[in-house]
């Protein structure tokens, strides 16, 4: 149960309170992280799914670079564009992003010209749910596959550091109880006392 093999893993050497916050973040882990999974898995399912949806034609509002990642230190660039469209004669909008990531913001310019305000562009939407769209059938799947196969573990991996670790603090609780238990028992025996054997005592003639 208890080891040196990682950071969060129980260990008989760490503090109680570093323990306790081992615990702690495993719980967290444990209840966070497959919120994440269920939405991975939603666009898992909804990229899949968009092979079937319908497509109307939508118009840009705007496009635009927003930074996504520091990668190595170097700042990562996509282009984001906004759109809307109308589905049974009520107006839906959404945003995606578009292109490559890159590292300099001139290499988006033929990216930003492809959409330029007012253009026209395909928007295939969710029947289900108009207001989800995308603007290419399958989007990201399998990327939110891959990321929700990894939270899942890592929600695993949380679920077993808090057991360890609830284990581990349990273990503590109890060991002074088990201590002084002991204790009661041994001081209730009185130990008998040996007589004490005469000494003789040779008498010089």
């Amino acid at each position: 149960m208890t080891g040196d093999g990682g950071l969060l893993e129980a260990n008989e050497s760490d503090h109680t309170a570093w323990v306790f916050g081992k615990m702690l973040i495993g719980l967290a882990m444990m209840i966070g992280l497959p919120i994440v999974v269920v939405q991975g898995a939603n666009h898992v399912r909804q990229g899949l799914a968009s092979h079937q949806w319908p497509m109307v034609e939508g118009t840009v509002i705007r496009a635009t670079t927003e930074q996504v990642q520091r990668r190595r230190q170097l700042p990562h660039h996509r282009v984001k564009v906004q759109y809307s469209y109308n589905v049974e004669g009520k107006n839906h909008s959404g945003d995606q992003m578009v292109g490559d990531e890159v590292t300099t913001l001139e290499s988006l310019a033929p990216v930003l010209q492809q959409y330029p305000p007012g253009g026209k562009l395909p928007v295939y939407y969710d029947p289900a749910k108009p207001d989800y769209s995308l603007l290419q059938r399958g989007g990201n799947w399998f990327w939110s596959l891959v990321g929700a196969v990894l939270f899942g573990i890592l929600a695993l991996l949380g679920a077993v550091t808090a057991w360890q670790n609830a284990m581990l603090l349990k273990s503590r609780v109890e060991s002074p109880k088990r201590s002084s238990s002991r204790k009661k028992r041994t001081s209730g025996v009185k130990k008998k006392r040996r007589p004490i054997q005469p000494v003789d005592v040779d008498e010089d003639e």
